[in-house]
């Protein structure tokens, strides 16, 4: 479902809600998808705030480019409702071997 009609089913005032069985678990679908993106952004968000935390400190490290480039990857797939294309980006920083 695009983002515009989950929004509306969200904002839907009580009064516009039917009770019939259908409406009812429609309307409890868009709820568990809205309570699924909830927590994959605010997953999303915590990865960012290691990832920017590590830099701020300024140790050495050497990053492994790839990883940067994953963690665009996967912000900007949550900016467009898209699945996040990697999971395995935590710890961080990785030393690159070598």
């Amino acid at each position: 479902m695009s983002d515009v009609m989950l929004l509306g089913v969200l904002r839907m005032p009580p009064e516009l809600w039917r009770d019939d069985p259908i409406d009812v678990m429609q309307r409890y679908g868009r709820y568990k998808q809205a309570a699924d993106e909830i927590e994959r952004l605010r997953d999303d968000i915590s990865m960012v705030y290691q990832v920017i935390g590590a830099a701020m400190l300024g140790e050495p490290v050497d990053y492994d480019q790839q990883d940067v480039v994953r963690v665009l990857d996967n912000l900007s797939a949550a900016a467009h409702g898209e699945p996040r294309p990697h999971e395995d980006l935590l710890p961080w920083p990785r030393r690159v071997e070598g």
